[in-house]
């Protein structure tokens, strides 16, 4: 497929003998087959020629915004290119003021096509996808999942069943109080933008109590976001504490790198289920510790206030 901009003012896009033609100065739009592409890798750009082309590599679909970019940005180089050197020097002629129109059009089409784009959207290899937004985003570890990587058990309870029962109670209380949430289970996989970001999970270990809270995180600009959720959860949590990122799913954790936070990105693993000590107070306090949950994170966007101080048994 190619795109190519030419002097007679015709944007031609060519693929598998149909084509999109679009006359800038002369009014004539032409659409015969409304061809989508995906995956637009800009391969060459010509600019020693008189026009300007793009090769790009495609498969099946392409979402139209990404080709309205192409398209503009090809406008505003071909009108530029024809204000500069094709048009006559004096700054009378009707063509010369239309041309410039046309370049300052373009000109902001472009910027604001791309500012939109790069604020709501990511460019992958399936084409563009759109940002969620929210203030808090709450993950629940394993949630989903029948195979694979499904969490720790024990006699006193599932990973796989106790985290969703702390993330739905946190997004519950959260979003009562007016803060908005994104809940995802384990396998959401879309880019959500966010100020705060929390994966909640369970530890467990084959030796008995060996292992206890913890958390993680990917960058030294989540530590003090880190700290704050030890010294809070502590005051709840009078068991084990492990060192930060102690494992290496901690500190590479896969949900990373779907959040992009304004405050921090953190893994809370909220104790040892295979302890009978620690399973057994937190099996009684998994709503508790959803309320827990929430009222950090409203803390750390500065709404505390709106949520009642949560407390344990």
């Amino acid at each position: 497929m190619s795109i190519s901009c030419h002097q007679d003012n015709s944007l031609y896009v060519d693929l598998s003998n149909s084509a999109i033609v679009i006359g800038f100065l002369t009014n004539v739009i032409e659409v015969p087959v409304m061809a989508k592409i995906t995956n637009i890798q800009v391969m060459r750009v010509l600019l020693s020629t008189p026009h300007f082309v793009f090769h790009f590599s495609h498969t099946d679909f392409i979402p139209f915004a990404k080709l309205f970019l192409y398209i503009n940005f090809c406008t505003y180089n071909n009108v530029f290119k024809r204000s500069v050197l094709l048009l006559p020097k004096t700054k009378n002629t009707m063509k010369y003021k239309l041309s410039i129109a046309l370049t300052l059009v373009a000109t902001i089409s472009i910027f604001f096509g791309y500012s939109y784009i790069k604020k709501n959207y990511i460019i992958s290899r399936g084409g563009l996808l759109k940002y969620e937004r929210a203030e808090i985003y709450i993950q629940a570890g394993h949630e989903g999942r029948t195979k694979g990587s499904t969490g720790t058990s024990s006699k006193f309870g599932n990973e796989i069943d106790w985290t969703p029962i702390v993330a739905d109670e946190a997004t519950r209380i959260l979003r009562e109080a007016g803060i908005s949430v994104i809940r995802t289970n384990a396998d959401h996989r879309k880019y959500s933008v966010v100020d705060l970001a929390l994966s909640i999970h369970f530890d467990g270990c084959a030796k008995t109590c060996a292992t206890g809270a913890s958390i993680g995180y990917d960058d030294p600009t989540d530590k003090p976001a880190a700290e704050e959720w030890k010294a809070f959860y502590s005051s709840y949590f009078k068991h084990k504490w492990h060192e930060d990122n102690f494992t290496k799913n901690l500190r590479y954790y896969y949900n990373y790198k779907y959040t992009i936070t304004r405050d921090a990105e953190l893994v809370l693993e909220l104790g040892d289920l295979t302890c009978p000590t620690q399973a057994k107070w937190m099996k009684k306090n998994l709503k508790n510790l959803g309320h827990v949950v929430a009222y950090f994170a409203a803390k750390r966007i500065g709404k505390e206030h709106l949520i009642s101080k949560p407390y344990t048994s």
